[in-house]
């Protein structure tokens, strides 16, 4: 399974998070922006014709600008959409490639993508 994503910029300088994916329409994924110590917030939403977007993420109206750390994950399967998980499985069992991992606490399969980005 794959995620990819572009970054764009909107007219107030809000960071939108433009994503693709091969996972089923329907999926619920969510994204988080932080720094350590200083930054954070969180946007999700629904998969619709493999793309999704996120944000636009500012620090109370202020433009973003440094790097950050980025994700986009599918939470555990088992809280997905019933006609999500047919494809997926139960626990993502279905699910494979270098983005899918074992969630910690239940086991279940979930696909992420965390990487650091610079914006301004």
């Amino acid at each position: 399974m794959t995620i990819t994503y572009q970054l764009t910029t909107n007219a107030s300088g809000g960071v939108l998070v433009n994503a693709q994916s091969n996972l089923p329409d329907g999926t619920v994924l969510n994204s988080n922006f932080f720094r350590e110590g200083s930054f954070f917030a969180q946007d999700d939403g629904v998969l619709t014709g493999g793309k999704i977007s996120f944000g636009p993420f500012s620090d109370k109206g202020t433009p973003l600008s440094g790097s950050y750390d980025m994700s986009i994950t599918m939470p555990i399967a088992r809280n997905q959409p019933d006609e999500v998980q047919e494809c997926i499985g139960e626990a993502g069992e279905k699910l494979s490639g270098p983005l899918v991992t074992p969630e910690e606490i239940t086991g279940d399969n979930v696909a992420s993508i965390d990487t650091v980005v610079t914006v301004g």
